[in-house]
């Protein structure tokens, strides 16, 4: 998802006099995310190990900690961007549920 159309939709549902408010907000939940997301990956890192320092037998685990730690938040953006994008748009959500109408229909035979 680009950042210009997550403000565009963000702003457009506030009213005129909330507009500012809204806008200026967009910043700080996004600055307070990647706090979040740093602190989550920090605290991952060390319960595998990278408080006692990185040697060659550690260093897979400390990394997959560190980045596996995102997956469940990405997943669920994912999940978000495809709510959102179905919900702004009924042929979308049209094509979407013919497409998968069409798969399960396929498994049938």
């Amino acid at each position: 998802l680009s950042y210009a159309f997550i403000s565009r939709r963000i702003i457009g549902a506030f009213d005129d006099e909330g507009r500012a408010r809204g806008s200026s907000a967009i910043g700080v939940v996004r600055n307070a995310g990647a706090a979040v997301g740093a602190a989550l990956a920090a605290l991952a890192a060390n319960a595998a190990g990278f408080g006692n320092g990185l040697d060659a037998g550690n260093i897979g685990t400390v990394g997959f900690a560190a980045f596996g730690v995102a997956v469940p938040f990405a997943l669920a953006g994912v999940a978000g961007a495809v709510a959102l994008t179905l919900r702004s748009s009924p042929r979308l959500r049209r094509d979407w549920r013919s497409a998968s109408a069409n798969r399960h229909n396929r498994r049938r035979t």
